[in-house]
């Protein structure tokens, strides 16, 4: 995998920030879903995201982990959907 240039992430981080986190509380309902969560710690890591969504790629990943450890907490997850960064998790 070719590293992402930092300024790719640059933008893509400013772009999450400014459009995923005015609306990081419009779905107030959102959940960790436990299908995705197969360790049940609450957080999703890119292994568990990318079982389901094959189409979810790391540097996006990334991205999305704003906080940069690795592992997506619900406040990412809001975000990065939110943002149309993540895949839509459904019922």
């Amino acid at each position: 995998m070719t590293p992402i240039s930092p300024t790719i992430l640059t933008t893509g981080l400013a772009l999450v920030l400014s459009t995923g986190m005015a609306l990081a509380d419009d779905k107030p309902e959102m959940t960790i879903d436990p299908a995705i969560d197969v360790n049940g710690d609450d957080l999703y890591s890119f292994v568990e995201l990318s079982n389901l969504f094959p189409e979810f790629l790391a540097d996006t990943f990334t991205i999305v982990d704003t906080n940069g450890d690795g592992l997506l907490d619900l406040t990412e997850v809001r975000i990065g959907t939110n943002g149309g960064l993540m895949p839509v998790m459904t019922e």
